[in-house]
């Protein structure tokens, strides 16, 4: 079972995670702004990329601290 410590712990990497992919794609958006109004070029495969891998981290470390909650709730005595 999941300690209090550990659940804490995995909230605490999914923000972390959330906050760095929501960073990668306001990149993205930003840049995909300025080229629709002529101002830049689109924004980079590897920019998009990386917004993409991101993203994805911050999914899989949001169904990590869910599961831990989950268990642990489970588990709790009644």
């Amino acid at each position: 079972m999941a300690t209090t410590n550990e659940i804490q712990q995995a909230i605490d990497a999914w923000k972390e995670a959330d906050r760095a992919a929501a960073a990668a794609e306001k990149l993205v958006a930003d840049a995909s702004s300025r080229y629709f109004q002529r101002l830049g070029p689109p924004p980079s495969d590897e920019m998009v990329g990386d917004a993409r891998m991101l993203r994805s981290l911050a999914q899989e470390r949001l169904e990590r601290a869910m599961r831990l909650m989950n268990c642990a709730a489970a588990n709790r005595p009644r």
